[in-house]
């Protein structure tokens, strides 16, 4: 059986590595990893490594672009590497415009699609944008449906989604956050980036707040009212320091420097390979962010969380008792800070399992390279 897995952005990197690995331990399966580099700069921090480094890179990045330019280009130049080596399956995970590119590539070529992380939803198209069109659409086009949790099985059943098509697995980016913390030391999780021996105090080291945020409806004047609120924080909070890897996009990365730049118990970082973001996750005593794996990672560690969005779709997040809706507004966001960084003593004890996680026990990886297994051995029966 041939599968091709593609990946477009850095949070697809790291979701499709357990994947890739998982499919390669059964021998009967040759796997290649092909790359539209729609997050060019991201990517690139983790598809070095011989494991993930793609047979195919697309390469369709260019400045500014619009989601509507990635997902021409990924079509026009997907679309005839699909027809020359016709694999058997086209496996994508979430909900980029990559994502929904080359779903809508392999549905042109007549390959079926399984989709990881499938079954999410928000049911606004408005937020996120455009991700929740995006993989409602893919959706539609896939064979496969892999589903993080019940609820997102749930979702699919309800759009019609045949029963025998969803697979309950959990997300394979908790798989990535296991392997993570093997290479990172718990017992001293500190490493040089994050050394904040300049924002000591007589107190000891700072507590640490890390914060990201890129989503496109969070830009402009939302961005704003983020970076304002967050700039309160250590000047109320003693010994209290925001840490922010800063996104590379243009207009997220030009109103956070131009906010946040140069300010006391402030520290922009560049962007952050996993490993490392998981270090810095572990030393976190509050997590404020707008990305949907981040939250995952951050309540898998047990870490108070703010959700900088209005909505969500993983709201397993907010039924641990972890995480929190407080959107863009200032005040609710500073009132939700200050109150967990007052139940916060210290830095929370990180977990080194994460059974407990909503979001899968860590053997996503396995369980989809099972269901692609058993669904081929159907195909090649007669069966469905």
């Amino acid at each position: 059986m041939r599968v091709v897995c593609v990946i477009g952005t850095r949070p697809e990197a790291i979701k499709m590595r357990p994947v890739v690995r998982a499919l390669r331990a059964r021998r009967q399966i040759q796997v290649e990893v092909w790359a539209t580099g729609q997050h060019r700069e991201l990517l690139d921090h983790e598809i070095l490594t011989e494991e993930i480094r793609p047979a195919v890179d697309l390469d369709i990045m260019l400045p500014d672009q619009m989601p509507g330019q990635v997902l021409s280009a990924v079509l026009q130049r997907l679309g005839p590497e699909l027809e020359r080596k016709k694999p058997d399956l086209v496996l994508v995970q979430g909900d980029t415009t990559s994502v929904l590119a080359a779903a809508l590539a392999s549905h042109y070529s007549a390959i079926p699609v399984g989709h990881v992380e499938a079954g999410l939803r928000t049911f606004d198209l408005a937020d996120p944008f455009p991700e929740e069109m995006n993989r409602q659409v893919t959706s539609r086009i896939a064979s496969l449906h892999f589903a993080p949790t019940e609820r997102a099985r749930a979702n699919l059943l309800r759009e019609g989604v045949p029963e025998e098509a969803i697979f309950v697995t959990g997300n394979p980016g908790i798989d990535a956050l296991d392997g993570a913390l093997k290479r990172v030391s718990v017992s001293d999780p500190r490493f040089p980036i994050c050394d904040f021996s300049p924002l000591e105090s007589d107190s000891g080291n700072p507590r640490l707040v890390v914060a990201t945020v890129h989503r496109r409806e969070n830009r402009g004047e939302r961005l704003e009212a983020i970076c304002r609120a967050l700039a309160e924080l250590p000047p109320v909070h003693s010994n209290t320091a925001v840490v922010v890897p800063v996104h590379p996009a243009p207009e997220v990365s030009r109103t956070i420097r131009s906010i946040l730049g140069g300010r006391p118990g402030i520290r922009l970082l560049e962007p952050l390979g996993h490993d490392e973001f998981v270090r810095l996750l572990l030393e976190s005593s509050l997590v404020l962010t707008d990305s949907g794996g981040v939250l995952e990672e951050a309540v898998t560690l047990g870490k108070p969380t703010l959700i900088l969005r209005y909505k969500t779709e993983r709201p397993e997040a907010i039924e641990t008792g972890l995480a929190q809706l407080v959107g863009a507004d200032p005040q609710t966001i500073f009132a939700g800070a200050t109150a967990a960084l007052d139940s916060t003593r210290s830095n929370h004890e990180p977990r080194t399992t994460n059974h407990e996680s909503p979001f899968g026990s860590g053997h996503a990886a396995e369980l989809i390279a099972d269901a692609v297994g058993i669904w081929y051995g159907r195909r090649k029966g007669g069966g469905k």
